[in-house]
Formats: structure tokens, sequence, C-alpha cells
């Protein structure tokens, strides 16, 4: 079954979580227990090797087989057993201000916003933060589309862009200077079908999940992936809690900041809390480990062996063919299709007589490097019983260095 990534609301989630979420901008920050507190909810702490499996609750007050399913008023979650745990989101960073009067606009999907960044940077200058940030003012030359930019009127603010979204996305994406490369374009067109008029897949992606883009509230990255190990002798801290610190004290204090609350000052702030999060997640977490050769994705997804694979060199086919048709090697058909040749082998009807397992086993194995025409009938038998007798539709797929 393949494994695809959707954009999701996170509205949604926030009102159907099945613990009572926790707002990080509610809580207290004055006293070294307000931030061993703030610490139990964003990071993990192991003092063993070992993980424990007692049944617990997310800050470990409530501990036992005895009390699972038992609440606990501390971090507003039950007692369960930690492999049964789903890894969500329990807390979360809500729009500055209060909820009946917040000081900036509903917040942009992290994902899309990391994918606007990156269609909007141009040498290094980040358009989009320039937009939303009034202090963003970096050492190097604006580049030339600055001046098209600021000619058309747009003016900057986190506010002001989240109220004109539409109108300022469609004037960006109508410059030259972004539009994507035609090549890739042109892939994705035939990939996955774009219907969009511009041909964007970006756009596209906009305007199919327009109602999931913004949100009130945006979720804290699960504690479970900011481990810190204490031993008597020494501290093992995961490096991402670094990178991701300065964001959460921030949103931390956003509210609780008594000296500062110019509604364009909570603007510019919440800004640079978003930078600091999508930074973290996209150089962290995608680039560092989701997405390179060791990272996650290879690890348990493209490059696990799933029921019906098979990993072999790939190239062109030089003689006459269809344009999506891929040939594969008989050794490798007899291991992908190893359950259908047993199937037929160990038919009672089969020509030749059924074979138990063991001699099935061993009549595919034995012909692993070696042409038969019964396996090479089979075969070919179950080609023609697909639809049109053109074969079975496959997945192909080549890693490429992240």
């Amino acid at each position: 079954m393949p494994l695809f990534c959707k954009l999701v609301s996170f509205d949604e989630m926030f009102h159907q979580a099945t613990s009572t979420p926790i707002i990080l901008n509610d809580l207290p920050s004055k006293t070294e227990a307000d931030r061993e507190y703030f610490n139990s909810l964003v990071r993990e702490n192991f003092t063993s090797s070992t993980v424990s499996v007692l049944p617990r609750c997310s800050c470990g007050e409530l501990q036992g087989e005895h009390l699972i399913g038992e609440y606990c008023d501390q971090c507003n979650t039950f007692v369960r057993n930690p492999i049964e745990k789903e890894i969500n989101p329990t807390v979360w960073f809500r729009r500055p201000g209060s909820p009946e009067s917040p000081y900036v606009e509903k917040f942009l999907n992290l994902a899309v916003w990391i994918m606007l960044d990156e269609r909007f940077t141009k040498s290094r200058f980040r358009v989009l933060q320039w937009l939303t940030d009034r202090n963003y003012n970096p050492s190097m030359k604006k580049p030339e589309v600055m001046d098209k930019i600021i000619a058309a009127g747009i003016e900057r603010g986190y506010n002001y862009f989240v109220q004109n979204f539409d109108a300022i996305l469609d004037f960006m994406f109508s410059l030259s200077d972004f539009k994507p490369k035609g090549g890739k374009a042109g892939f994705l067109k035939d990939m996955i079908g774009l219907t969009h008029p511009s041909g964007d897949p970006l756009q596209q992606l906009i305007a199919d999940n327009r109602h999931l883009l913004f949100s009130d509230h945006i979720p804290i990255i699960n504690r479970c992936l900011l481990v810190i190990e204490q031993n008597p002798a020494e501290i093992y801290v995961d490096n991402s809690i670094v990178d991701i610190k300065d964001a959460l004290n921030a949103m931390l204090s956003i509210d609780q900041d008594y000296h500062n609350k110019q509604p364009k000052a909570i603007e510019n702030r919440t800004v640079r809390i978003i930078y600091m999060l999508i930074d973290y997640y996209y150089e962290k977490v995608l680039k560092a480990n989701m997405g390179p050769k060791k990272g996650h994705l290879r690890h348990h997804n493209y490059s696990s062996r799933s029921n019906f694979s098979f990993r072999a060199l790939i190239t062109s086919h030089e003689d006459i063919h269809d344009h999506d048709e891929l040939w594969i090697p008989w050794g490798v058909a007899l291991s992908a299709f190893q359950l259908h040749l047993l199937n037929r082998l160990m038919r009672e009807d089969a020509p030749g007589g059924a074979m138990s397992h063991n001699e099935a086993i061993g009549f595919i194995y034995s012909h692993m490097h070696k042409y038969n025409t019964r396996l090479d009938g089979i075969l070919e038998d179950l080609i023609k019983n697909t639809r049109n007798g053109e074969g079975h539709i496959v997945l192909h797929q080549r890693n490429e260095r992240v």
C-alpha cells in the first residue's frame, strides 16, 4: 500500500484531540518549577538505557497497571500503556492575545509556508519573510524582483499578508522570477495530472487545499522526538533540542511580556517564531533526519521490503516497447511472484501434477538462474489475466540524494 503526505486541518486536530490540549501561551514561566513543568511537556527525559513500559500519564504523576484509564489533573492526560500511545501533539501554540481578541491573524500551515518560502527566495533573500516581518533587513543586496513587489504597493506586515493572501500570491506567482522550472513542472503534470490553469503544482496544491491553510493554533512537535538521556556521569542531548528551544521560549513568553505590546511588534515577533519553527522542521527534521540516504523515510519506507517488491538496477530499454512498460529479469520475476507461482504449482489441476510446498519451493529456487518453460508459462498466464492483458501495475522509483 503506498504512503503519501497530505495537508490536514490543524483546527480540526485541535478540537478533536483525545486529551485536553495544553496551550503554550498560557503556561506560567516565572519560577523554576514552572520551567520544569514546561520542559516535561516538550521533551522526553530518560534516566536509564531502558525504556519503561509501565502505564503512566504524560507527566508521570500517575503510574501503574492499576491506574490505567485514570485521568491526571496535572498534565490533562489519561494513564495508558506507552506502546498504545499515539504520537499526537499535546502542546499547542495559540494566536498571541486572548482567544476573543488575538493580536495576529490566523496561522498559515507551516508545510505550505515552507514551500512558499522556498519558491519566493531569490539569492538567499527571503521575500516572504520581508513581506511579513517589518524588521527583516538582511545585509545582502535586494534582488531585482523586489522593485516589482514594492512598485505593486504591497504593504509589509503579517496581518496584511494573511488578509490579502490570495491577491498577494496571485501577483507573486505571476512574476516570471518565481516561475517553476519547466522540466519539473512538466514531469509533475504528467505524474499527478495538473488541472490548474497555470500548470504550477504549488498553485494547484493551494487551490485544492484552501480550506486547510489557516488555523487558530499550530501544534508543537511531540516530546518523544526531543530526547535527553541522563545518567550519573553524563547528559546526552538530542542536538535538535538546542534549535527548537529558542522558538519554544519565544512562544511561552509572547503573551506574558508586558514590555512591548504594540501590535506591530507582536506581528513581527510572531513571524520570527514561525521562521524559527520552519527552519527547524525543514533543516533539522526533513533534511537532516527524514530525507537523507540514511534518514527515516528511506530506512522505514522507501528501502523496506514490502510485499511483492524488489530492488534492482534500472536502465532504458532500447528495443521496441511501450513507453509505460517495465521489463524485469527472470530471477526478479520468480522472487517477486513467488506466492503466485507456489499457488499454481501446488494446485491439484496443475500440469504434471500438484507439488508439495517443499517441492514447489525447491523447484522455484533451482531455476532462479535457469530458464524453465513451466515457470515461464505461469508468468505469461499471470500477465494475460491482468486488465487488458497488459501486465501488473507497478510503481518504480530511484532514490535521489537529498
